[in-house]
């Protein structure tokens, strides 16, 4: 709508989001589906960046009282003076009169106080819920942002958990739009409803954050997002993909090789399969990881699961795959970038495994394993070379090496069985 706002509009609109006009200020009134409704302003920071700003509940600031909260907020008006206090008269018989109905007022009190001590006790009341501020809080959305910021120090680097939460909770663009306060689990399932079951599931965890979040500032009572935990869509039946047999791993190599995708994802699955590495170690890998001359891999610590660095002995294929990317080095230093120079998404690679060959990168792993087992290699050759951190304490606890030139003919092995 462009026209301005109307107390009956206010007071009547159904759900949805509302403008005050030309002249509003940013000033806006959003109805969530339960009926309830608050006050949202829409500003641009110093630096240019637009904001939400919640004015309060619909049901405790009038429209006139928002628009005057919206013009100082936009600087279209000053903040209110605070009035003078009266006078106090000096009058002597002023003073007499005003000590005379003191007296009366603490004898009213006495005698009140007197009057309930000779009644029966009362039966005891109902404990009062609290209610949220009547401002409501901040919005939702800003709540998000102090909780992204909190958790953030504990994320690993190069990690897609903030861009993941900012992407998927941008789903509940009308629940984010809401202060806080204002929420009930009503709205929250709702909001959720939307969703797919998987999503639905994940943003009702983050809710819950936000949720707790908002309490321990006082901008809220209760974690609305709790009470919906058991009537969230259904999950569907998860479709397992089995580990490829070794037996056929050459072949799906070929399969890869001969795929019409981009080079950077075809090579670095290819690397993957031959190092059994992780996608996400393959897909950050950097060519200062990478020492030819000593055919020696380095991962970084904090791109490790078990976030300790990891060294992965290169075979000739391996290093004949990594002249092969050379061809793409653009600058990034990423050993496998994308056709856009960045690194490759999570999902780059699994796009191409699952449907071309009904598995995923991690089913590499698992063949790489079996095959190393039943070709009678000792197993702490094999963990060490899948970098499972706990797959043997005691020996962990006192090793002095990470067994690398040990596991060096192991992934020469493995090479010539997929090349074979």
């Amino acid at each position: 709508m462009t026209g301005r706002l109307t107390d009956e509009l206010v007071a009547t609109a159904p759900a949805g989001t509302y403008g005050d006009g030309r002249g509003g200020n940013g000033l806006r009134l959003v109805v969530q589906p339960s009926g309830s409704r608050s006050w949202v302003q829409r500003l641009r920071t110093e630096g240019g960046q637009l904001v939400n700003r919640g004015l309060g509940s619909a049901a405790e600031v009038t429209l006139t009282q928002a628009r005057e909260r919206a013009a100082v907020n936009a600087g279209k008006a000053p903040d209110p003076a605070p009035t003078a206090p009266p006078p106090v008269a000096d009058d002597t018989d002023e003073v007499l009169r005003l000590q005379l109905q003191l007296a009366e007022a603490e004898n009213e009190k006495l005698r009140l106080q007197l009057q309930l001590a000779q009644q029966p006790a009362a039966p005891p009341q109902p404990v009062a819920i609290p209610t949220p501020p009547a401002s409501g809080g901040p919005l939702l959305s800003e709540v998000l942002e102090q909780v992204i910021a909190h958790k953030r120090p504990g994320w690993r680097a190069g990690s897609t958990s903030e861009r993941t939460w900012r992407t998927q909770m941008g789903y509940l663009d009308g629940l984010m739009a809401t202060p806080v306060g204002g929420i009930a689990a009503g709205d929250v399932q709702r909001a959720l409803a939307g969703c797919s079951p998987n999503i639905a599931r994940l943003n009702r965890q983050r809710l819950s954050a936000c949720f707790k979040w908002a309490m321990l500032q006082g901008w809220c009572h209760a974690d609305p997002a709790a009470a919906v935990a058991g009537f969230l869509p259904k999950q569907p039946d998860t479709e397992h993909h089995d580990a490829l047999p070794h037996t056929e791993v050459a072949a799906a190599v070929a399969k890869v090789r001969a795929s019409d995708n981009w080079e950077g994802s075809r090579l670095a699955i290819e690397f993957l399969v031959l190092t059994a590495a992780r996608s996400g170690e393959v897909r950050g890998m950097t060519w200062g990881e990478v020492d030819l001359a000593e055919r020696v891999w380095t991962v970084p610590a904090d791109r490790m699961k078990a976030g300790r660095s990891h060294r992965v002995a290169l075979s000739d294929q391996a290093v004949a795959v990594l002249e092969q990317a050379r061809d793409l080095a653009d600058g990034s230093g990423l050993v496998f970038p994308s056709y856009r120079g960045k690194q490759l998404a999570p999902a780059a690679l699994v796009k191409i495994t699952r449907p071309l060959l009904g598995t995923t990168c991690h089913g590499f792993r698992s063949a790489f394993s079996v095959w190393g087992h039943e070709s009678g290699y000792p197993s702490e050759l094999i963990e060490a070379a899948l970098a499972h951190a706990d797959y043997n304490k005691a020996r962990a606890a006192y090793a002095r090496t990470d067994l690398l030139d040990q596991r060096r003919p192991v992934m020469q092995a493995w090479a010539d069985h997929i090349d074979s």
